[in-house]
């Protein structure tokens, strides 16, 4: 039942929390990444054309596209605005007085714009030579929606000073003396999972392609986002792929002892049946039937247990359960040939049993290995094919699995002659009964010895993969974002490179009084060449020292001081002291700079080249600079960074970009929900199984203890040697437990963690971390199951039918 109910929960639950993760990610902030913006000037009819074939393209694939037309600014007396018609505006806004402007000479209006202009339905605005009367306003929903584009009108009411949007009829548009632009935003419907970014992996970047090839104004980066998605969902499917690989292989060793179990339950019906001629298909039929009895009752429980807490699983879900165990169950009750039906080894039979045992072993070991490896180079276990198809790799989906497997035997074979050589020198050196027959028991039944190993090792090698996965992968993501956000709110603007008479310099003033907002500082990011390599140079207005601070003072003399990542270092041959000659491309003007530093990540850069400098140096030392670099970023921190990004629409005029330094504020997808299928599996399956091996063997140790009890061996002695037994396990198969994790962690972790982040992000590096919360339950557990094991192996050992066995060996 716990098998059939872990893997359809896993699949199921897995499943769902993919779906709503690609949905969010592709959403996610800032809007103009999840978005594409088609532009066309209205009075040429083949780029409308043109544009109109790309947005029913856009629609044929499923994405949204949201149409309207916007004027140039018109001027009217002291006031400057700008109209628009909109027609799916009602769609993305509520009314907050009035209605909806239907006819000709109608419009509509924000709040913001509004109380800007101190207008109220019944009003009248004079748009150039045509008087239009305001008939309601409105406020959007999400003001960040991908489909506003970042238009900062939409929360302020003013972009670069002209008050709007003044939303109006088409036919009103048409009358307007100002040019216009017709545009069609295409974004993911909100409900899109992963049935559709499958098709969209290629089909988007191809439209955009397209676009940019055509003669068309193209803005917006969904095509980057699409990919970056697919990528990060293959890094989750590899995840989930990892936890079902280590979960099926997790419940298959314990159904084979669970059913082994049962098998010695029914040794002395076996040993009739024999005696009477039975043959090996009728032993396969007696055992199976008996398991698979239970079996599909389990499997029944499993699967109606899983539909009423997570959701009904899928067919595949079921059917793969349903043939582990049937599977497992078969083979293990398939009579061995080296082996009587009570269970006991025949004479000569050890060998012949166990060459086919070491050669897997052996083949499973080399399979880890060379596995391990070959993950460790690779460095990413997501694979694109030449068409952006991305999949994941296979190898690196079974080498958790294999290394944990590997990381038993390997530990089993290493205790079997240590534990002899333990159990002679113990009889020879120490006096305590217990000891020495702990270490005989486990030297003896070394069967039993290795089946609990293994147990033990795939537990905790799953609870320690697991805690170290989940905590990993999303410490990467939150670092790797919050590099690249360089403070707690970063704003970008869509502005013109150069301060001049139509685009001014960005107000600063508003940003300061945010709520929350504790300092601003402005900067400028920007294409530079050095020798000929283009990179961004990112110029704050306070230079960030290596702990992130801001650092006051005068400009310093001589050559401006620049960090540079070490991807840049590495290419141009940089060392700190050399120096450089920048070319800033939009200024057409150069300043020499000196290398200060070199990381891997700098903060504030969005990607993994680059190089960081002082504001006020850089353009002091600026070349034949005809005109200032605008600002097109400002670096905010504050006390509550969402509640500040909020509120920067409010008060933006310019287009903008708006994200947090939190991890949930991006287009990266989450997985750690498979991890937790794999800590439920570890502590219930695993303890089912280790249930089996442990209650087994002290049931078949029973006779040795009556020796023992007519020895004159005490009850406490015979108990403290059984479970100084099970210790032996425990610990070998914690130590091989914790050596596998850590190999895990060294070489297939970094893997999926890195595909989860987008091509070309900040290096931050990878560092394992562990789940406190995960680790804890999971031991809580853990020793729940030894504490049980504990009391049902004393009660075993003082059944009735010991007393009668005594009797028999005195």
């Amino acid at each position: 039942m716990s098998t059939t109910f872990v893997l359809c929960g896993l699949a199921t639950s897995s499943a769902r929390d993919a779906d709503s993760e690609v949905a969010r990610a592709l959403s996610a902030p800032p809007a103009r990444d999840g978005a594409l913006r088609i532009s066309a000037t209205t009075r040429l009819p083949e780029e409308v054309a043109e544009s109109e074939e790309l947005a029913r393209r856009a629609t044929a694939l499923g994405l949204v596209v949201t149409p309207s037309v916007r004027t140039e600014v018109l001027g009217a007396g002291d006031r400057r605005y700008v109209a628009v018609s909109d027609p799916t505006l009602p769609e993305r806004a509520t009314l907050s007085s009035g209605q909806w402007g239907d006819g000709d000479g109608e419009a509509t209006v924000p709040e913001a714009a509004a109380r800007r202009l101190g207008v109220t339905p019944g009003d009248r605005l004079t748009l150039g030579t045509t008087t239009v009367r305001v008939v309601g306003t409105w406020t959007a929903d999400q003001p960040g929606d991908p489909r506003w584009f970042g238009d900062p009108a939409i929360g302020s009411g003013s972009d670069a000073g002209a008050v709007g949007p003044v939303v109006v009829t088409a036919r009103t548009l048409a009358a307007l003396p100002e040019p216009s632009t017709s545009s069609w935003v295409l974004t993911t419907p909100s409900g899109a999972g992963r049935a559709e970014l499958a098709d969209w992996a290629t089909e988007v970047p191809a439209l955009v392609m397209d676009a940019n090839e055509g003669a068309v104004d193209v803005v917006g980066a969904l095509g980057r986002r699409v990919e970056d998605v697919a990528r990060a969902d293959a890094s989750v499917a590899a995840t989930r792929a990892v936890c079902l690989v280590l979960v099926a292989v997790l419940n298959a060793v314990a159904t084979w002892f669970v059913v082994g179990a049962l098998r010695r339950a029914r040794s002395r019906e076996t040993v009739v049946l024999r005696a009477r001629g039975g043959s090996r298909p009728q032993l396969l039929l007696w055992y199976g039937a008996d398991a698979l009895a239970a079996g599909a009752a389990g499997v029944l429980l499993g699967v109606v247990g899983a539909a009423a807490l997570i959701g009904a699983p899928g067919w595949t879900a079921v059917a793969a359960s349903t043939a582990l165990v049937t599977v497992v169950t078969a083979m293990r009750a398939w009579p061995m040939s080296g082996s009587s039906a009570s269970g006991h080894q025949q004479p000569g039979a050890s060998r012949a049993d166990a060459a086919p045992v070491t050669v897997v072993g052996v083949v499973l070991v080399a399979a880890a290995v060379l596995s391990a490896l070959r993950v460790s180079w690779a460095s990413d276990i997501v694979v694109a094919d030449g068409a952006g198809q991305v999949t994941t790799d296979l190898v690196g989906v079974l080498a958790p699995a294999l290394v944990l497997v590997a990381a038993g035997l390997v530990f089993v074979a290493l205790a079997r002659p240590l534990l002899g050589s333990a159990a002679r020198l113990a009889a020879r050196t120490s006096t305590r009964l217990a000891a020495v027959l702990s270490l005989r028991l486990a030297a003896r039944r070394a069967r039993a010895q290795a089946a609990a190993t293994m147990l033990v090792t795939l537990v905790v090698g799953c609870v320690l993969t697991a805690a170290a996965g989940s905590a990993s992968t999303s410490d990467l993501v939150a670092r790797t974002h919050e590099a690249a956000a360089g403070a707690d709110v970063r704003v970008t603007f869509d502005v013109a490179p150069l301060v001049d008479g139509q685009s001014p310099a960005v107000d600063l003033t508003p940003y300061a009084d945010l709520p929350g907002v504790t300092s601003v500082r402005p900067a400028v990011s920007t294409d530079v060449g050095v020798a000929d390599v283009t990179t961004t140079l990112l110029a704050v207005a306070a230079p960030l020292g290596p702990d992130g601070e801001d650092s006051d003072g005068p400009v310093p003399a001589g050559p401006v001081p620049v960090a540079v990542t070490t991807r840049l270092a590495d290419v141009l041959d940089l060392r700190p002291g050399d120096e450089v000659e920048v070319l800033v491309q939009v200024a057409a003007a150069r300043f020499q700079g000196v290398v200060s530093r070199v990381a891997d990540h700098l903060p504030g850069l969005p990607g993994d080249s680059g190089m960081l400098a002082d504001l006020r140096t850089v353009e002091d030392r600026l070349s034949d600079r005809e005109a200032p670099l605008a600002v097109n970023t400002l670096l905010l921190e504050s006390r509550d960074p969402p509640r500040s990004a909020e509120a920067v629409t409010t008060v933006v005029e310019r287009p903008y970009a708006v994200t947090t330094a939190q991890a949930t504020d991006d287009g990266t997808v989450g997985s750690a929900g498979s991890w937790v299928w794999v800590v439920l599996t570890a502590v219930v399956v695993g303890g089912c199984g280790l249930a089996a091996v442990v209650v087994g063997g002290a049931r078949r140790g029973r006779r040795e203890a009556a020796v023992l009890q007519a020895l004159g061996a005490t009850s406490s002695e015979r108990l403290r040697a059984l479970l100084g037994e099970v210790a032996l396990a425990v610990v070998l198969g914690a130590a091989a437990g914790v050596v596998g994790a850590g190999i895990v962690a060294i070489t297939v972790l970094p893997s999926l963690g890195h595909a989860l982040v987008a091509d070309g992000s900040p290096d931050v590096g990878f560092t394992v971390a562990v789940d406190g919360a995960v680790l804890g339950w999971a031991a809580v557990g853990v020793a729940a199951v030894v504490v049980l094991l504990g009391l049902a192996s004393a009660r075993v050992l003082r059944s009735a039918d010991l007393e009668a066995l005594r009797e028999e060996a005195a």
